[in-house]
């Protein structure tokens, strides 16, 4: 539901044309301090709509043991390499 609900508070921020998607399981469950979730999620979501003019943005989430591994992929421009650390 956190996820949805920030894929619809960037909604907004989103290029036209640009489809906000999610692959997150229906069963993963997440604790944590929630509005710290949020305020990443709409990080790092708001910065892929900074970038991505077509296309799409994906957020996707999976379990690794007992850790969850979130990824933001999009179509955007990316990262020049000179800006790699």
């Amino acid at each position: 539901q956190v996820v949805r609900d920030v894929l619809d508070l960037c909604q907004p921020l989103a290029k036209r044309g640009v489809k906000l998607l999610s692959s997150i399981p229906a069963d993963l469950a997440v604790l944590g301090d929630t509005g710290r979730i949020i305020q990443i999620l709409h990080n790092l979501l708001g910065n892929s709509c900074k970038f991505t003019h077509k296309g799409h943005i994906l957020i996707a989430a999976h379990t690794k043991l007992d850790e969850v591994e979130l990824s933001v992929t999009d179509t955007g421009i990316g990262i020049p390499v000179d800006k790699f650390e």
